[in-house]
């Protein structure tokens, strides 16, 4: 006689193996996340984030097409802790002005990279600018979305017009390209491009017209 299959339970039979591999994925990125801090982008090879990740050059290539790939994870990565931090944030936020929300943004953005000095390190890096740049243009316009709904939901704004979201989009992603700018430059250049920045956001504000004034 067969064995009955409890098709409701079987998934977690497999569960296990689908944790460990989530792990190593996670390690091999967060390894060369590290790596990266100091070395530079083509000196990386999977037999080095290997050793880093504590697994084996042909684990990296099971989970990575190539080293390109990883990189490229290690930069979406980094977009999506950026994104994460800021729907926390707003999550939470009492601020009831779009210049409160703004600033909120910017400063949630400024305390992540603060605690996270390995997410700052892609940024002073030439070599990563372009692939960045084009991660970077997804997680912009996902900024702007999170930050448009929360506008909308909060009654700080009565509801986004077609050029107010074209606003939004054109001034996160204004305000992304200079916070990069801040952070990949020196400790002399970055508080002044820093509070350009602030100020910048400030500016935008005042291009959406508050529904409700408390």
């Amino acid at each position: 006689m067969r064995p009955t299959v409890d098709h409701e339970a079987a998934p977690e039979r497999h569960r296990p193996q689908q944790d460990r591999s989530s792990a190593k994925v996670e390690s091999i990125v967060s390894a060369t996340a590290l790596l990266l801090r100091t070395a530079h982008p083509s000196d990386l090879t999977a037999r080095t984030i290997a050793a880093s990740a504590g697994v084996s050059p042909a684990t990296v290539y099971r989970y990575f097409r190539d080293v390109d790939d990883v990189v490229e994870s290690v930069l979406v990565a980094h977009a999506d802790a950026a994104n994460a931090a800021v729907s926390a944030a707003l999550a939470t936020s009492r601020h009831r002005t779009v210049a409160g929300v703004f600033r909120l943004v910017v400063d949630t953005h400024l305390r992540l990279y603060e605690a996270r000095p390995d997410l700052t390190a892609t940024w002073k890096s030439e070599d990563l600018a372009e692939r960045r740049r084009n991660i970077e243009i997804e997680s912009d316009r996902s900024l702007a979305q999170q930050v448009g709904r929360h506008l909308v939901d909060k009654g700080l704004i009565a509801h986004l017009t077609s050029t107010e979201e074209l606003l939004l989009d054109a001034h996160w992603a204004t305000a992304g390209t200079l916070l990069g700018r801040a952070l990949g430059a020196d400790h002399t250049a970055s508080p002044i491009l820093l509070d350009e920045l602030r100020r910048l956001v400030e500016h935008f504000s005042t291009r959406y017209a508050p529904s409700v004034r408390r």
